[in-house]
């Protein structure tokens, strides 16, 4: 029974933040938090079973994956060429340009945005750069920019990489 008071305690609390992004991370975390005491506590653990934990984990993981679509999404579409094409190389100069300093802003925006928002558990913050990077760089790869270094070291050093790091 606490336990289910807790889950809709969550729940209500996630309507004070208007940012979908900031909502799914506060999710993602408590969550994450709540899984991992359960799991460490042997009479929480057999009382709720394995299967409960695998379930509140799925949660975590899905929250942690509508995080990244909902904070990055945007970010990540500004790259994307319209037209016959999709390879910057076949796409005037000027294009590029400018999706480049779209992204350019937009990510610059998005780093300063999280850098207050934090993470605790240090495997998460790991797969969420991970899970970020991965959405990030390969379309920032095809827009003709370059390396991936570049992009992952703005954000990982930056203060979005020191936000998630703790």
């Amino acid at each position: 029974a606490c336990v289910l008071y807790l889950m809709s305690n969550l729940e209500a609390k996630t309507k004070a933040y208007t940012d979908p992004a900031q909502r799914h991370l506060f999710l993602m975390n408590n969550w994450r938090y709540i899984v991992s005491k359960v799991r460490d506590s042997e009479g929480l653990a057999s009382l709720l079973g394995a299967e409960w934990i695998r379930n509140q984990g799925a949660k975590v993981k899905q929250n942690q994956a509508w995080y990244q679509r909902s904070a990055w999404e945007k970010v990540v579409s500004t790259l994307v060429l319209q037209g016959a094409t999709a390879d910057a190389s076949l796409a005037p100069r000027t294009v590029v340009r400018e999706k480049m300093r779209i992204f350019s802003n937009l990510f610059d925006e998005n780093v300063k945005e999280q850098s207050w928002w934090i993470v605790p558990d240090e495997q998460l913050q790991r797969e969420m750069r991970s899970g970020v990077a991965e959405m990030v760089v390969p379309p920032y790869q095809l827009s003709g920019k370059g390396a991936v270094g570049e992009v992952y070291s703005r954000g990982a050093s930056g203060p979005f990489g020191r936000a998630l790091c703790g």
